[in-house]
């Protein structure tokens, strides 16, 4: 089974890539307007792990 997250805001800037499944992070590269909680990556990454997936 594959899970697809996609990206439906701004984008995701490259330099971010590495922290981007962190607990509450938000890229300081997107801008001032700040829509998320950057919680929504941290929890699928977790709902995954839990179901045996990487």
């Amino acid at each position: 089974m594959d899970i697809c997250v996609s990206d439906s805001g701004i984008g995701i800037p490259q330099q971010d890539i590495p922290y981007i499944f962190q607990r509450f992070y938000q890229s300081p590269h997107t801008g001032i307007k700040k829509e998320g909680t950057g919680i929504g990556l941290y929890l699928v990454k977790t709902y995954t792990e839990l179901h045996g997936g990487t």
